[in-house]
């Protein structure tokens, strides 16, 4: 009995196995890059959050450091009973108010004490503010003279609030305006031992939280210097660095990478600007490690590569699995089948199954059963000729010798006759299994030129890498052996029954355009697709439409060779105009209407007695040896089948020098 080959089945699956690692590789390593660049920018952005949100917490309270807005209530009581205090001496000052500079240039109430204190500014209290010097003014109350005076306070060469008082006319304006401003700047003093607490208890919460490692903050103090106001952490400075010194001369935050015990550190440094004007710098310490997708990164990293092993391998074991069951068990029974035959057991047959290979062993088994019937046919035959001979023989037993000599020539003849049908019964075995053959090797011999066209297209592309070069031209070559391959084991095929669903002409018709697409570029063949989206859909097997048309395309490229234009159109026709285009050959269905597709191209052309003859099986204009496919002469005797099958009609119009259109008609829905 036959031996299974031993590269059936297992070895076409490891090599499409291959194949399909090959192709997969590039892409599952784009997306193991691409992801883990998106965690480390994530990374990076919680670091810059980080540092947002510590810069917007201490931001207000850098603002208000040592100022007087934002006030809270026991302050502004403190302020006011500091007042009363300076008004108690009957000679002194009677009626005081406090101002302070708020954000725009106004001027905001926050404490008063007296009969006559302001709730609103005056113009001198502007005027102090602009001039950064005391204001004086006369005014009358009560029919008594009065001086209001405006003092500014200023701080780090910056106006930040102004107090009103009035008092009687004399002599002691000048003490009194002098126990006046110390007696703010006392107050001011207490302040900001209080401001600077405040900031210290917020400092040490930043710090508590994890996410900062050390902080401090730094005031802009007179002539360009910073000034520390208060700072917590391991590493929190004492004294500004020159990055620090750097973001308040830029008002831009600056930041470095530092190393401490063996670990990374990033100090920033950002500036709090308020109208233009530089309120302070926070000088910020963080370890990025501990922060946020920092401490899973390296899980991340490794559950991404056990992720696309996992999916190659499940790849695998699915292909495997089905060249297993679709493929090499079927063989298998088929070779066992054909291995009894060569035996001589006729009655072997092959189970049927669904799919190319179930066909195969159908088409097997019918041959198998015509082979039987022939061999039972001349048994029966060889057996009614002897009986004829030996009734022969019984009656010209008492004939001369040359009867005798005559009869043995007769039997002589008739072994001679069975021979020769025994031998053709032989030559209809091998043309029926040439037959399939072409066909399965023509049909999949398409789709595989077309891989093979973008392979060598991105050869021609010249990629960068030697390693993909490389790899290109494996794959290349095992699109080669799976094409013998194929050959070697698939022996028949046939067109099965259309499924008919509603079909749009025009996105087939672009489907395959865009697969030949390269194969046209690559020989310098231009396309030109007019599938006009007015014309309605068809009644057809998409699949099979598809497989019309890139048989089309192909015979089109074939002919015009290099250079050309392959042009398709459609358009919508009436079931009498499609009649009288036709003629009566088409079995029409109950349609209002066809479809027809027009495939044209700028080749040699036919002669008109060539074209005659383009439909029959295994008659073809092309060289026998120009590859898979060629030579064969089935592509259009399918088509015609494929077309006819969906009740259509598919003709051929050429003209010697001037190229080839083949018009195919297809049922309306």
């Amino acid at each position: 009995m036959a031996s299974r080959p031993p590269a059936t089945g297992l070895n076409l699956g490891l090599r499409l196995y291959l194949l399909l690692v090959a192709i997969m590789l590039p892409t599952l390593l784009g997306y193991y890059v691409y992801n883990l660049r998106t965690l480390e920018a994530l990374h990076t952005q919680e670091i810059s959050d980080v540092i947002r949100l510590v810069s917007l917490r201490l931001d207000s309270t850098v603002t208000a450091y040592g100022s007087m807005r934002d006030l809270r209530d026991r302050d502004r009581e403190t302020l006011t009973r500091v007042f009363e205090l300076i008004a108690t001496d009957p000679d002194g000052v009677e009626s005081l108010a406090a101002f302070v500079v708020a954000r725009g240039g106004g001027l905001q109430h926050v404490a008063g004490f007296g009969r006559y204190a302001p709730t609103t500014h005056t113009a001198e209290d502007m005027r102090a503010v602009a001039e950064r010097r005391a204001q004086q003014s006369d005014i009358s109350r009560s029919d008594r003279p009065y001086i209001a005076v405006s003092v500014p306070v200023v701080e780090h060469d910056v106006v930040r609030a102004v107090i009103h008082f009035e008092m009687a006319r004399g002599p002691i304006v000048a003490s009194r305006t002098r126990m006046v401003t110390d007696s703010v700047d006392e107050w001011l003093r207490e302040l900001r031992d209080k401001d600077r607490e405040s900031l210290t208890r917020e400092l040490k919460r930043i710090v508590g939280e994890g996410s900062v490692e050390s902080v401090g903050v730094f005031l802009a103090a007179a002539g360009g210097h910073l000034e520390l106001a208060a700072a917590h952490g391991p590493f929190a400075p004492t004294s500004p660095t020159g990055q620090d010194l750097n973001a308040a001369m830029k008002h831009a935050a600056q930041e470095i990478d530092l190393t401490r015990s063996e670990r990374h550190y990033r100090a920033v440094s950002v500036p709090i600007v308020e109208d233009g004007a530089l309120r302070g710098v926070v000088h910020i310490e963080i370890l990025p490690e501990t922060i946020g997708l920092a401490g899973r990164l390296p899980a991340l990293r490794f559950g991404l590569i056990v992720g696309a092993a996992g999916m190659i391998i499940i790849v695998g074991l699915g292909i495997g699995l089905f060249f297993h069951f679709a493929v090499r068990r079927p063989i298998d029974e088929l070779t066992h089948a054909m291995g009894q035959a060569a035996e001589g057991n006729l009655t072997a047959l092959v189970d049927a199954r669904a799919g190319e290979l179930g066909w195969l062993a159908t088409s097997y088994n019918r041959m198998i059963r015509q082979l039987k019937s022939g061999v039972d046919e001349n048994r029966r035959l060889l057996e009614q000729i002897r009986g004829f001979n030996e009734d022969l023989q019984r009656k010209i037993s008492a004939a001369t010798q040359e009867l005798e000599a005559k009869n043995t020539q007769l039997e002589a003849v008739n072994e001679k006759l069975f021979a020769l049908q025994r031998q053709m019964t032989t030559q209809e075995k091998l043309a029926t299994l040439g037959e399939v053959a072409a066909i399965i090797a023509h049909e999949l011999g398409t789709p595989l030129n077309a891989i093979s066209g973008h392979l060598q297209m991105l050869q021609a592309e010249g990629l960068p890498d030697p390693k993909a070069q490389e790899r290109l031209r494996v794959i290349d070559g095992q699109v080669d052996r799976l094409t013998g391959i194929v050959h070697g084991v698939l022996s028949a095929m046939r067109v099965p029954p259309p499924r008919l669903a509603r079909v749009d002409v025009g996105q087939v018709v672009r489907d395959v355009a865009e697969l030949v697409g390269p194969m046209a570029q690559k020989r310098g063949i231009a396309l030109k697709i007019d599938a006009n989206g007015s014309v309605p859909p068809i009644q057809a097997d998409g699949d099979q439409m598809q497989q019309v048309l890139m048989n089309l395309f192909t015979n089109a490229m074939d002919a015009m060779g290099k250079g050309g234009t392959l042009t398709v159109d459609t358009a919508f026709v009436t079931r009498d105009e499609m009649k009288r285009q036709v003629g009566e050959t088409a079995i029409l269905l109950e349609s209002d209407g066809y479809v027809r597709v027009d495939v044209s191209d700028t080749g040699r052309g036919m002669e008109e007695s060539l074209a005659k003859r383009v439909f029959e099986p295994f008659y073809s204009t092309k060289r026998p040896d120009g590859g898979i496919g060629m030579g064969l002469g089935l592509g259009l005797a399918i088509c015609r089948q494929i077309v006819r099958n969906h009740h259509g009609e598919i003709t051929v119009r050429t003209e010697q020098g001037a190229g080839t259109s083949f018009l195919i008609y297809m049922p309306a829905w």
